[in-house]
């Protein structure tokens, strides 16, 4: 069986192929060249997939906030690509449209998975009563991978986990009775290296109109602390001992680490959790990882997924789609 995910995420639009439940080929194309259709997915797809495009069974896309959908739905009963709104969520470019409208073109079977938002079903009321958006659709492929990765390595039935994605932003999702539960993305909680939550500070600069809230919250995250606007400048500052990006490292991990603590509690007990994300994963030049881990260990088991992860996992929920399953974590599959 041949399926695709694709994950849209905030710096790239990343591809998987699997081939008979295994990973055949990964690879991502550049948001700014999609959007000025200077490169095509459907002619990328040809030149890599093992097979021809007519063999691929199903692909699961994942495309913004996904907040207009609470089921899985094939792509063609979507309408405006399954949300409500591109505002308020960072930096708008095109890449992931041009992606998300060549899909819907091409004729090949696909299904678009949902954020993880207020109008979801399987989320604790309290969680929907709290914030209205938790994780863009991304993050559902990024847990589903997290359920079936932890059960391959901890070789027992996981129920109870917790999944934290930690890139530009930081998104933590508790998976609860193998459902989803609830999650934080970077505007409520923990700061990625580029987004984060606003404080009075940022707020009162909105209020003065010298900033825009999405202009303040796409610079809210580790890099206000370091003073430098991109990632690997941020992270050679920090290998030359620049004392401001140490400390946003620092800063970023102590508010991780705060944000897993906090989730836990709504669970007896942790089967595991997972860090990932290009930030999470990282472990040279900076370890990242192993200083969340140090600090979360007592919670459970810490477990790593690489920055495949949640394209994967879109792929593993195509693939579920087409094997007939109702439900994936609590989220209803609609055909």
């Amino acid at each position: 069986m041949l399926t695709i995910g694709i994950e849209h995420g905030t710096t790239k639009i990343a591809f998987a192929v699997l081939k008979d439940s295994k990973l055949h080929n990964f690879f991502s194309l550049d948001r700014k060249l999609l959007a000025q259709k200077q490169v095509s997915v459907i002619d990328t797809l040809k030149r890599v997939l093992p097979q021809k495009l007519s063999e691929v069974k199903m692909i699961g896309i994942s495309y913004s906030m996904g907040d207009a959908l609470t089921e899985i739905t094939p792509i063609q009963k979507v309408k405006n690509r399954g949300i409500l709104s591109t505002g308020g969520t960072g930096e708008f470019i095109g890449g992931g449209t041009q992606v998300f409208d060549e899909i819907s073109s091409s004729g090949l079977p696909a299904v678009v998975i949902p954020g993880i938002h207020r109008n979801l079903p399987c989320l604790d009321p309290r969680f929907r009563a709290a914030y209205s958006h938790h994780g863009g659709a991304d993050k559902v492929g990024t847990a589903y991978e997290g359920y079936l990765y932890s059960q391959s390595i901890l070789k027992k039935q996981v129920q109870n986990l917790i999944i934290s994605d930690i890139s530009s932003g930081t998104v933590t999702i508790l998976i609860k009775d193998g459902k989803i539960h609830g999650a934080i993305d970077a505007c409520l909680g923990a700061m990625g290296l580029y987004y984060g939550p606003l404080d009075l500070e940022m707020i009162r600069k909105i209020d003065n109109r010298e900033l825009t809230a999405n202009e303040a919250f796409t610079f809210s995250g580790a890099r206000k602390v370091a003073c430098i606007k991109e990632k690997e400048e941020i992270i050679q500052a920090a290998i030359n001992g620049d004392p401001k990006a140490q400390l946003a490292f620092e800063t970023l991990i102590m508010a991780v680490t705060m944000e897993i603590a906090g989730i836990s509690s709504l669970v007896d007990k942790l089967d595991c959790i997972i860090i990932t994300g290009s930030i999470g994963a990282m472990e040279s030049p900076i370890n990242i990882f192993e200083k969340i881990k140090q600090q979360t260990s007592k919670l459970g088991p810490v477990l790593k997924m690489d920055e495949t992860s949640t394209a994967i996992g879109c792929a593993k929920i195509a693939q579920a789609v087409v094997e007939g399953a109702k439900e994936i974590l609590g989220i209803k599959v609609t055909l």
